[in-house]
């Protein structure tokens, strides 16, 4: 079982995305056991730029940490549907956004919305950054919010290209921000054994490898 820490501080949280998210069902159920009431002073500010599946994962997760608090969101899509794989509709975007995260809230004020991902970025009110855009995007936002002094969680793959890695990796350093991509399938001890059993011949010499993606 992945080990959570209770308490976070505004910075260690980004330190346990990989793992955070690597086990979304355990990692839950330890932040919402922890019932402590956490000063607003002392909560991690995110903003999360990308609304789809994987962004509603992500809020999701957030949203069971009592030590962040969701105060922004950013989507190109007012509203739009996706088929889950049970084939019935769900609905993303930035209104399907807002209402789920000012419900868990119960917010006066509410959640910020915006179709801009550099007005997200530009907020003094934000300690770090949740990008989950379709895969072109994740540089761009990434080294937005990095100019914008904020941490980054983005999701995989963070560049299309060797050179954006190396803008991403250059940036966070020169800003010494924190930045966690998440891998969960380097990670995952599942993944790790089919590696070794590979390696070490347990099924033979591998003629041919089939991948597939959703």
């Amino acid at each position: 079982m992945t080990q959570v820490p209770t308490k976070f501080s505004r910075r260690q949280l980004l330190r346990c995305g990989a793992a955070a998210f690597a086990a979304p069902l355990t990692v839950s159920r330890a932040w919402a056991a922890d019932e402590t009431p956490v000063a607003p002073s002392n909560r991690l500010t995110l903003g999360v730029i990308g609304l789809g599946s994987r962004g509603f994962n992500l809020i999701d997760a957030f949203l069971n940490c009592p030590d962040a608090q969701i105060v922004a969101v950013c989507d190109v899509d007012s509203m739009h549907y996706r088929d889950n794989q049970w084939g019935q509709g769900n609905a993303y975007g930035r209104e399907p956004a807002r209402h789920k995260i000012d419900r868990h809230y119960g917010s006066r004020q509410g959640v910020a919305v915006t179709s801009d991902f550099r007005q997200l970025c530009g907020r003094d009110d934000i300690d770090a950054i949740v990008v989950a855009t379709p895969d072109h995007w994740h540089a761009l936002c990434t080294l937005e919010a990095l100019r914008g002094g904020k941490d980054v969680y983005c999701e995989k793959p963070v560049t299309h290209t060797f050179h954006e890695g190396q803008l991403v990796y250059r940036a966070a350093a020169q800003q010494k921000a924190i930045f966690q991509t998440g891998s969960q399938q380097r990670s995952d001890s599942r993944f790790r054994r089919a590696a070794e059993l590979v390696r070490n011949g347990h099924i033979g010499r591998v003629k041919r490898v089939e991948v597939g993606l959703p």
